[in-house]
Order: C-alpha cells, then sequence, then structure tokens
C-alpha cells in the first residue's frame, strides 16, 4: 500500500479551468440551440399537437369520456373539448385555443372513408375504450413546405411526415 503522496488526481487549478471552458461553451451554444427549438414554428406546432395527442387519448381512457381535437382551418386554430362540455364552454375553448404560429396554415385535414376537409371545422375523436380516429392534418409553412400529422387509432404518438402524405384512393 502507499503513501498519501503516491495518489493522483486533479488539482483545484485543473478543475477550475475545465469548468471554466465548459462555462464558455455553454454561454455560446445555449442561445442558438434555444432560438432553433423554441422559436421554430413548425417545431412548436408539433411539439403542441404531440402533447395535445398524447394528454387527450389519456384523458379518455382515465376519464371514460369521449375527447376531441378540433381544427378549425379557416382561423389556423386547434382546440380540444370533452363530451360533457356544453357547446357554449366548445365555444370559449375555441377562442382560446392554440392558434398556429405565423408563417404555418392548415391545409386539410384527411380521413380514409370520410376524404379531405379542407374548410371549416373538422373534428379527431378519442374514446374512452383507447383508440381514436384515425386521421392526416397537413400544414404548411410560408416557404411552401408541408408536414403530415398521422393520428393513429390505437397508438398514443403522433406520425409527423416532412411531405404531404395521403391515404390511397
Amino acid at each position: 500500500m502507499g503513501n498519501a503522496s503516491d495518489l493522483r488526481g486533479f488539482t483545484l487549478i485543473e478543475l477550475i479551468v475545465v469548468v471554466a471552458l465548459l462555462s464558455i461553451v455553454l454561454v455560446f451554444s445555449l442561445p442558438r440551440l434555444d432560438h432553433f427549438l423554441v422559436s421554430d414554428p413548425a417545431s412548436k406546432t408539433s411539439r403542441w399537437l404531440i402533447g395535445t395527442v398524447k394528454a387527450l387519448k389519456e384523458n379518455a381512457i382515465r376519464e371514460q369520456k369521449r375527447y376531441a381535437l378540433h381544427i378549425d382551418m379557416d382561423a389556423n386554430t386547434l382546440w380540444s373539448s370533452d363530451a360533457s362540455m356544453t357547446d357554449e364552454a366548445v365555444d370559449q375553448a375555441a377562442s382560446g385555443g392554440y392558434r398556429l404560429p405565423g408563417g404555418m396554415r392548415l391545409l386539410d385535414v384527411e380521413y380514409p372513408t370520410l376524404g379531405k376537409v379542407s374548410t371549416g371545422r373538422a373534428d379527431i375523436f378519442f374514446y374512452p375504450q383507447g383508440y381514436s380516429e384515425k386521421a392526416l392534418i397537413h400544414i404548411e409553412n410560408d416557404d411552401s413546405e408541408t408536414l403530415t400529422y398521422s393520428v393513429e387509432p390505437f397508438l398514443a404518438q403522433i406520425g409527423i411526415y416532412e411531405k404531404y402524405t395521403g391515404y390511397p384512393d
């Protein structure tokens, strides 16, 4: 067994230098990362849709109520409601709904059997038995880049495609 002078380790100055260098790197990289993750309209919309669909499916099962995701193509707004809400409460939820960020617009909602809804309002229902209606939500940005969000009946997550994807005819 060796004595205390044989022990190897880092000196306090070495540790301070490493922490200082890491701090400098973080100071310069975090603002860019924050800008990329928070202010990109497509990312913001994707995060909102992913979180909302997951919450609606979970709430429908937990509370044993039918929930709906309402999509107003004309107003570029999305909101949710449950079966116990009055028409007045649904209208109030619509006024406080999620409005797509600038540069993003709803193109349509496509159902496998009902076809496309491109004006007015489309609804996607989430049932207490744990499934939802199958639908595709198409959103476009100012650069004419299209995102397709796929709501699947038995999956909690939402699929995202970086192009306009439809159901086969």
